[in-house]
């Protein structure tokens, strides 16, 4: 819950001209402080998953969530963009065929990214942060396996 850095001395001098507005206020520093939420370190990321199975059919679904953070690198009136949470869910069914030469075979249908979320915009050169995000939009699948 913590992730802290000092600021070097060199460093300091910058910041204390921006502050005296010696500089231009917009001026990006790499400041000391806390980096919680700095520029991909969110305070918060977790994921679930959850699996059902009953017989022959599996159910499963698997959510994650990213907490939001401040894109350092753009700046405006001296406050830093702020990229929103970013949450993606996938879900499957799967079912197991049991007996005769379809023994061992599953079929599975599945989806990703089921709220075809969109990852937050920031101002890399790829317009989302990749380190935390993915840009993959919905789709459906199908798989079929078998074991011998």
């Amino acid at each position: 819950l913590k992730y802290f850095r000092d600021v070097s001395p060199d460093i300091q001098v910058l910041v204390d001209a921006r502050a005296a507005g010696e500089i231009n206020i917009d001026t990006i520093i790499p400041e000391g402080g806390s980096l919680i939420r700095d520029d991909g370190f969110p305070k918060w990321r977790g994921s679930t998953a959850l699996t059902w199975k009953l017989g022959q059919f599996t159910a499963s679904g698997f959510a994650s969530y990213v907490g939001s953070v401040i894109d350092d690198d753009i700046s405006v009136g001296g406050v830093n963009l702020r990229l929103g949470d970013y949450i993606t869910a996938n879900l499957f069914v799967q079912y197991d065929f049991e007996g005769g030469f379809i023994d061992g075979t599953k079929l599975r249908l599945g989806v990703r990214n089921l709220t075809n979320a969109h990852p937050p915009l920031d101002s890399s050169g790829f317009g989302f942060m990749g380190s935390l995000h993915s840009p993959v939009p919905r789709y459906w699948y199908v798989n079929v396996s078998k074991t011998f």
